[in-house]
């Protein structure tokens, strides 16, 4: 947090802590961001202006003439580098929602994922990936909506489970609650995506070695469904088993066999 100071003799005095990261943004002041990164501005400064109020508003207690003693040059040269970290890298992990009413009277309750991927499984990353992609290539409403309904479920409803009496895993049923997220409002399912978004970055920061070399080539939605079906076998169990694997706990044994793998070519260049 930053301490701010909004001024101007005899009129306004407000002192404020502002965010100075992703993780100290409010759920409220997220999903202000979702709202204007989703509007189309002519000018990126507008949206710059709204962020900064929407901020301000949901910090402080401001007249409700306060605008007309805001100087836009100090706005511009004071205000705006407070959002640089918005607009510079999204390293956002804290789950804005833990449980979203959905759409309906009779709609369910849903919860969501613990922050920073704690608790997804691989099964969950492996399904949301390629609406992710999906909505990178071609943004709309329908793959925003899709990575919501895997990822926010009744509670304590995993997203895959053994049946024993079936002798099979049984995936949960993403389509069934669907057409219940698409009426969710689009900045909210927005802010999942800037959530999601700042998670999987921070994979990559974690586990470094597990994700070297990537970035050399165009981006494969199948990426990660390569990484089970290599995972899969003695070690691991199979495909379904894999998918039942909690994501981080994954990434930490592919980050112990890349490390190993250099290691072993270190060895092997030395002869």
């Amino acid at each position: 947090m930053v301490e701010i100071n909004l001024y101007q003799p005899g009129k306004l005095n407000i002192k404020a802590s502002f965010p100075s990261e992703w993780n100290e943004l409010l759920q409220r002041e997220i999903e202000a961001i979702a709202k204007y990164l989703l509007t189309p501005f002519k000018i990126p400064e507008t949206a710059k202006a709204g962020i900064l109020l929407s901020i301000l508003k949901s910090r402080t207690r401001l007249p409700l003439n306060f605008k007309e003693y805001l100087d836009p040059a100090d706005i511009v040269l004071y205000g705006y580098p407070l959002l640089d970290f918005i607009f510079t890298e999204n390293t956002l992990t804290n789950q804005p929602y833990q449980k979203i009413k959905l759409p309906g009277f009779f709609s369910p309750v849903v919860y969501g994922p613990a922050s920073d991927f704690n608790s997804i499984t691989c099964g969950e990353f492996e399904d949301t990936e390629q609406f992710f992609f999906q909505f990178t290539e071609s943004p709309s409403h329908e793959p925003l909506a899709r990575i919501a309904s895997v990822l926010f479920r009744e509670k304590d409803v995993p997203y895959m489970r053994f049946d024993p009496q079936k002798g099979r895993h049984i995936a949960y049923d993403a389509d069934k609650l669907f057409h219940k997220f698409l009426k969710l409002p689009p900045y909210m399912l927005y802010a999942i995506f800037i959530w999601y978004s700042g998670c999987r970055s921070m994979l990559k920061k974690i586990f470094v070695n597990a994700f070297e070399g990537e970035g050399t080539e165009e981006p494969d939605p199948m990426v990660f469904t390569k990484c089970i079906h290599a995972g899969a076998g003695s070690k691991n169990g199979t495909r379904d088993q894999v998918r039942m694997l909690n994501l981080k706990e994954y990434f930490f044994d592919m980050e112990l066999e890349a490390i190993k793998a250099k290691e072993l070519k270190k060895e092997y260049e030395k002869r």
